[in-house]
């Protein structure tokens, strides 16, 4: 959360009360934002890996076709879906039972008024959205950021390299903001830079 918030969420969503929902291959976690600060952070042994194992052994196909299959990839011509629908909204419906009981836990669930903002790989899943909007009771969007592209590189979309973006962006803004007097030829303001983030990460 520390190195995604940034540049996922605004500081209206940070104020009025958020949770930022990261759906990971084999954990979920939730971080909550009030008051302009995180104030909790929860991790769940589950991900979007346990929806491809399901489709897989649902419709008996490879775990790479299962893949694409949950991303949308490929269509549905000769695949079940109102099967397929069954079993990605069963699984996603365990997830964000999870939620809403760590929430309840907290005494937030329901009472974000920025509601929730999901990223990570599963992020992509189709239906993801609408299920998370009917177990949370709060307002869903998906978490976009547009990576910018670097020499002949395509601009990508591909959220699972949202944290990756999200720490070489932190890193360097502290580097940025520095203090003007200090030395260039000086390594330990960097060192120090490196050192601080490392210990808000931990």
């Amino acid at each position: 959360p520390i190195a995604s918030d940034h540049i996922v969420l605004t500081d209206l969503q940070r104020n009025f009360g958020c949770a930022l929902i990261d759906i990971g291959a084999e954990t979920v976690s939730v971080s909550i934002f009030e008051n302009g600060s995180l104030a909790s952070v929860h991790i769940f042994g589950i991900g979007s890996l346990d929806i491809t194992k399901d489709i897989a052994l649902g419709l008996r196909v490879t775990p790479e076709e299962a893949e694409n299959i949950k991303l949308g990839v490929v269509g549905f011509q000769t695949i079940n879906k109102k099967k397929l629908d069954e079993i990605v909204e069963a699984r996603l419906s365990d997830i964000f039972e999870l939620i809403d009981k760590y929430l309840k836990k907290i005494g937030r669930s329901g009472l974000l008024p920025a509601g929730a903002i999901i990223t990570g790989g599963g992020a992509h899943i189709p239906m993801i959205e609408s299920v998370a909007k009917t177990m949370l009771r709060i307002p869903v969007r998906i978490g976009f950021v547009e990576f910018p592209a670097v020499g002949s590189a395509k601009t990508s979309k591909d959220q699972r390299l949202l944290i990756a973006y999200g720490v070489a962006t932190s890193s360097l803004d502290r580097v940025q903001t520095k203090s003007p007097r200090q030395n260039p030829g000086d390594h330990e303001g960097f060192i120090a830079t490196i050192k601080n983030f490392f210990k808000q990460l931990m």
